[in-house]
């Protein structure tokens, strides 16, 4: 007849073991994942690759990254033991980045956590107010904000605060130059500065008064 073996503590500490209800036992080798970064810091906007390393190399499956525990896309293949996934979005600040090995058929899955954790500055944005030029007695035009450093196609619709901008110039003003501002942009992926733009109030022009000396 057919004899079982029971699997020992010391086989179980480097093998995955499960016994079927006949007595039977089916072994599978167990895995590492570990997780690294091809640049770390780095900051928002800036492609980053990450790479999950699989032991044994000839383990075979796919490995499902994932953000802050969120899955990012479809699980990558392994192959020659390693999975990669190239990313530009990571948030400013220090992201959890897990990396998930999947096997399919004769290996254990397990997980890693890239260590040191990822560290993600924010990008720098210049916010630029507008520069109108006007003659005295016109009305100012709304001073308006322009932007410099945006990254991902992104753009003002994206900030979480858009900037409000003022100048101290009315229809009023005397003739000269004066300040326009913006500020209270806020966003955690931008590292947000200012610049200044100004005003121009010109003289108005001369009227012209025809005289006709032609009888009434």
């Amino acid at each position: 007849g057919s004899s079982y073996v029971t699997p020992t503590a010391d086989l179980a500490a480097f093998l995955g073991a499960t016994q079927g209800g006949n007595g039977s036992i089916t072994i599978t080798a167990k895995t590492s994942t570990s997780v690294s970064s091809s640049v770390n810091p780095s900051t928002y906007g800036q492609a980053v690759s990450l790479a999950a390393t699989v032991s044994p190399s000839d383990a075979t499956g796919s490995v499902q990254f994932a953000v802050g525990g969120v899955n990012q896309g479809s699980p990558v293949p392994v192959v020659g033991g390693i999975a990669t996934w190239s990313t530009t979005t990571l948030n400013a600040g220090l992201p959890t980045i897990t990396a998930t090995y999947i096997s399919n058929g004769g290996y254990v899955s397990s997980s890693g956590t890239l260590a040191p954790t990822q560290t993600v500055t924010a990008a720098p944005l210049t916010v630029t107010a507008s520069s109108p030029i006007v003659v005295y007695g016109s009305a100012v035009p709304t001073i308006t904000p322009g932007y410099g450093g945006f990254v991902n196609g992104e753009t003002s619709a994206s900030l979480t605060t858009i900037p409000t901008c003022s100048t101290a110039a009315t229809a009023s003003s005397t003739v000269g130059i004066y300040t326009s501002t913006c500020a209270g942009a806020v966003d955690a992926n931008y590292s947000i500065s200012y610049v200044a733009g100004s005003v121009t109030v010109g003289p108005a022009t001369p009227s012209t008064l025809l005289i006709s000396n032609l009888p009434a």
